[in-house]
């Protein structure tokens, strides 16, 4: 039994089509003849272009948007450092420590470094920034005195270390060193020591206002 080709199921088709339908087919095969043989491939070019810069747009994007979090990333490792940091100092910084408890730990290490205090003055505590909006400067008051003190360079130096490497936080300001005069025939020369000893303290007014405002 012989098989019907697939050339002649397609005429078979066809001649069964009416003849308006036949034209409609014509006119389709028509308009692909020719879009095929007048295409110089430009069309699927122009495509292929606006694809490959898709793609470049969208790997620019991508890499714009990684360079972002690692940035973010970045900053919130600092953010967690310096948090790290100020907990750290803050575990040095006692919550009350007055003008009297400064000059207590001041003439104990003095004495002791054989430093004669010839003057001392109270110095007025800086104002902070921003009262409203305490930061981690505005957590910290200080506690600041002016000293002069007549003694050796070497008293002086281990002085200054002493009172530096205290675990209560206590710095030496601004300060000046002078010769102080000539002792006889052996030329030993007295230093005068002019400082700002400034000690530190939690700031409980500024904490607890930051405080209220971190509640919900």
């Amino acid at each position: 039994m012989n098989e019907t080709s697939p050339i002649q199921k397609i005429i078979q088709t066809v001649g069964s089509f009416s003849l308006p339908r036949v034209a409609l087919l014509a006119g389709v095969l028509t308009a692909i003849y020719y879009f095929t043989l007048y295409d110089d491939g430009s069309v699927i070019i122009q495509g292929t272009e606006a694809a490959k810069q898709q793609l470049v747009s969208e790997n620019a994007k991508k890499i714009e948007t990684q360079k972002v979090l690692k940035k973010e990333q970045q900053m919130k490792a600092d953010v967690e450092l310096l948090a790290k940091k100020f907990e750290e100092i803050k575990a040095r910084i006692p919550l009350d420590f007055l003008e009297s408890d400064l000059r207590t730990i001041v003439d104990h290490y003095s004495s002791q470094n054989n430093l004669k205090t010839t003057r001392t003055d109270r110095r007025p505590a800086p104002v902070r920034a921003n009262q409203n909006n305490p930061g981690i400067e505005n957590l910290i008051e200080q506690v600041p005195l002016g000293y002069e003190f007549e003694g050796s360079y070497n008293n002086i130096a281990k002085f200054v270390l002493e009172i530096s490497g205290l675990e209560k936080l206590i710095k030496i300001g601004d300060f000046d060193l002078a010769v102080k005069s000539e002792s006889g025939n052996k030329k030993t020369k007295d230093l005068v020591f002019k400082a700002n000893i400034i000690g530190f303290k939690q700031s409980l007014e500024a904490m607890r206002t930051n405080a209220k405002k971190e509640s919900p």
